[in-house]
This record gives structure tokens, sequence and C-alpha cells, in this order.
């Protein structure tokens, strides 16, 4: 069965439509069916669980699922993230951990991931995590496939899947292959269709970016 919902990125505590609890409402109004929220840590950033009850309790009496966020997995660019290892104190791993816990915890067995983010504050080709400067892409995948080895038995354990999003650093061939080599037990994918098009790969280049990005190649 298809599922309507809305993406919701929460800041310093709040959405476009205001609180957590307001997202909900907001979702709920406009007839859809549940919610992504990108970062369970920032609705609570120590994971207290009672509120993390509230936004669950709160969902299930407005009939909407709850999907969550828990941060990314590229080892290349977790330092980028502090607020995960904090939570692991001091342990990147620990953190995801404890994020996969809390949601299991709360019934949200599917969680949302992605192998980088787009940096609208660069030009060319470091708007995206694939060009890098430090590493080439395919040690990116391989390090992103260790830590999500690593991951693994916790997202076995919990029956919580992780799935990573057709974001605009991966093809969609390279992300099958990561659930193969890892599993699809515990690995999932989160389709962004509107990624798909607009992020549309150059046969050229390769480059997964804007045709500004594209141009500057040349």
């Amino acid at each position: 069965m298809t599922r309507i919902g809305s993406d919701v990125k929460i800041v310093d505590g709040k959405s476009l439509w205001g609180t957590p609890h307001e997202a909900l409402d907001a979702v709920a109004a406009a007839g859809l069916d549940g919610v992504l929220f990108r970062t369970i840590d920032e609705i609570s950033p120590t994971l207290d669980p009672g509120a993390l009850r509230e936004v669950a309790e709160h969902a299930q009496a407005l009939g909407l699922y709850v999907e969550m966020g828990v941060g990314k997995v590229n080892p290349y660019m977790t330092a980028e993230l502090p607020r995960v290892r904090d939570i692991g104190e001091g342990s990147y791993l620990a953190g995801m951990q404890r994020m996969l816990e809390a949601c299991a915890a709360h019934g949200w067995t599917q969680t949302w991931t992605a192998l980088g983010g787009f940096k609208g504050q660069y030009d060319g080709l470091y708007i995206t995590d694939r060009f890098r400067a430090e590493a080439p892409w395919a040690d990116q995948l391989a390090a992103t496939t260790s830590f999500l080895t690593l991951l693994a038995p916790t997202l076995r354990d919990l029956g919580v899947s992780l799935n990573i999003e057709t974001h605009e650093e991966v093809t969609t061939f390279e992300l099958a292959r990561l659930v193969e080599e890892v599993g699809p037990d515990a690995i999932g994918i989160c389709l962004d269709p509107g990624n798909l098009p607009v992020r549309g790969r150059c046969r050229r280049t390769g480059c997964a970016g804007s045709r500004r990005t594209c141009a500057r190649r040349s």
C-alpha cells in the first residue's frame, strides 16, 4: 500500500510548521498519512524517552505513521555531525546504535539515512560529497560499506531497517550494491523520486550535481 507523507526537517527544535507536535497536526490537517522526521536527536538531543514517547503517542492519536532519520553513514563526512558522536559519548557508531534503539523502542522501524549532503555554500564539484578532495568516491563507498556492516547486527537485533536515500551524491546502482553487500534484512533504499530527474547523472562526467557543476567541470 502506498502511503503519502511529509519530509520534515527539524532545526533548533522546530520545523517550518513549528514544534514536532505542531508539525504532526499540520500533516494530519493536510490529509497526509504520516511523516519522516529527518533528525531524531533534534527532537530530543538526549533521546529523552518521555519526549520521544509524547511524539509517538501524538502521532498515534492522529493516525499517522512515523519514520525517523538517524544521521549519515559515510565516515568521510560524519565529523560534520558532532551531535551523533556526542550521543555515543565519543563513538559515532555508538551514537547511531543508541538512536536506532530509541527508534525501535517507540515502534519506528523504518529509519532514514544518506551518504552525504549538498554543500550549497561551495561552487563547482565540491557542492556534493561525491567529489570530496580527500577521498575518491570508491574509497568513500568502501568505508560506508564497512560502517554499515558494523551497524548491521544492531539493526537485525532491533528489527529496524536503515534506508539510504537516493540522494544527490550516489547512483541507484551503487545503492543497490550496498544493500546486496550488507544485507536487505538490515539495509533498504529510501526512494526520493524527485532526486532521480533533478539530479540526473551526466553521462560524460558521472556528476550528480547541477548543470552549473557540469559546466564548471567542462
